[in-house]
């Protein structure tokens, strides 16, 4: 497997913590803009030391990408402990997952038993959310079905597609909009229900690449 990362909940939660980036801000600006702002910080040079140890290729836009979505991926998995199903701690999370055999990597999978679970972020604002939205649904589905490929027929995938909506505006002030809000409570929801019934083992089979 080639990856960025790949953490258990808590884990995941504690790199998070590590990085500070669970107090981070999404930026109404440019890539570029929120870049320059950050490009000294530890948490951005750290996570493009972790990059390079893993041959995980990049350039300035996916780094500020992969911040936002480790932000929005704390927010979602620190929800979680809060239902009692399914034991939370044995969900595998994993970040920038290159599909063997392409070029794709994928944004974040989560693996439990038998059931994968594929989610694909894209930042935009008000006016550009159902065009984003529809190009990652397009780009999830197509990983989905490069994996149903190369894995065995009793493991079953699941996309999911988040739209990214600035917390903070040019000025740094507080956006006052719960779209964003929505969407994590959602997509926490959303993670719970599929993971509520499984079989083994995903992790087992892409272990195997």
């Amino acid at each position: 497997m080639k990856y960025l990362l790949k953490h258990k909940i808590d884990s995941f939660i504690s790199f998070v913590h590590k990085l500070e980036l669970h107090k981070w801000n999404i930026m109404d600006k440019s890539i570029g803009e929120r870049y320059k702002i950050m490009k000294e910080k530890d948490s951005l040079k750290e996570l493009k030391k972790l990059a390079k140890e893993r041959g995980i290729k990049h350039n300035y836009r996916e780094i500020i990408s992969w911040m936002d979505n480790l932000y929005i991926m704390y927010k979602c998995l620190s929800n979680l402990p809060s239902k009692t199903n399914i034991d939370v701690k044995t969900l595998d999370v994993i970040a920038e997952y290159k599909i063997p055999y392409t070029m794709h990597r994928i944004d974040y999978m989560i693996t439990m038993d038998n059931k994968i679970l594929l989610i694909e972020f894209s930042f935009a604002d008000n006016k550009s959310r159902n065009e984003r939205f529809q190009n990652k649904l397009n780009q999830v589905i197509c990983y989905k079905e490069l994996l149903y490929g190369i894995l065995p027929n009793h493991i079953k995938i699941s996309t999911y597609t988040f739209i990214i909506t600035p917390t903070i505006d040019e000025c740094y002030e507080i956006i006052e909009d719960n779209y964003l809000e929505e969407q994590i409570e959602n997509l926490s929801n959303f993670i719970y229900d599929y993971f509520s019934t499984t079989n083994k083992s995903a992790i087992e089979e892409l272990e195997k690449f």
